[in-house]
């Protein structure tokens, strides 16, 4: 009877083992590619996703433009100039328009919400257009440092009056474990 219990103890690890190696691998397999993935050499840029590996002055990632997707049941779209927005920007101010920029990371993205929810958009809807243009430059996984960088890279050419960026205590991490949607 001591033999049966060793061996059936012994068959039960082994099993136990087996399936846990295949659920890690599986859960690694199917979970969703965060920005820590994209760092890795190995990561594979895929198109439907809002997110895109850049790795250029600084910066790992940023949006892709003209991007429609669905990520866990919200939609997000992107301008022709890679902003979380349902129109472009041009570059040159309309005369009258006090321009609004803001930085940041999923917060002032909107990440998790429709674009219509984002704080960002409720403030444009509250102040109107026709004196306030409110442009979002908001980058889920961003840190203060990338959200300056980001700023400088294409911000600065929009010559906003008014730039304010927004801070998370996240902010001070130097990178944020976010899906890439």
């Amino acid at each position: 009877m001591k033999i049966f219990t060793k061996a059936y103890i012994l068959y039960l690890a082994i099993v136990t083992s087996v399936l846990a190696a295949a659920g890690w691998w599986a859960l690694q397999r199917l979970r969703p590619p965060t920005i820590d993935d994209m760092a890795r050499p190995d990561y594979v840029d895929r198109p439907e996703r809002v997110l895109r590996k850049v790795d250029r002055d600084g910066l790992l990632h940023d949006l892709r433009p003209n991007t429609h997707t669905v990520a866990q049941g919200v939609q997000y779209a992107t301008n022709a100039d890679g902003q979380r927005d349902d129109r472009d920007h041009p570059l040159k101010k309309i005369p009258g328009r006090t321009r609004i920029l803001f930085l940041g990371d999923s917060f002032t993205f909107g990440w998790g919400l429709e674009l219509d929810f984002s704080f960002v958009k409720q403030l444009e809807k509250l102040l109107g257009d026709q004196h306030w243009e409110i442009i979002n430059l908001g980058v889920p996984a961003y840190n203060t440092i990338l959200e300056v960088l980001h700023f400088e890279q294409a911000g600065l050419k929009y010559s906003p009056d008014l730039v304010i960026l927004m801070y998370h205590l996240n902010d001070a991490q130097s990178t944020v474990g976010t899906s890439l949607g």
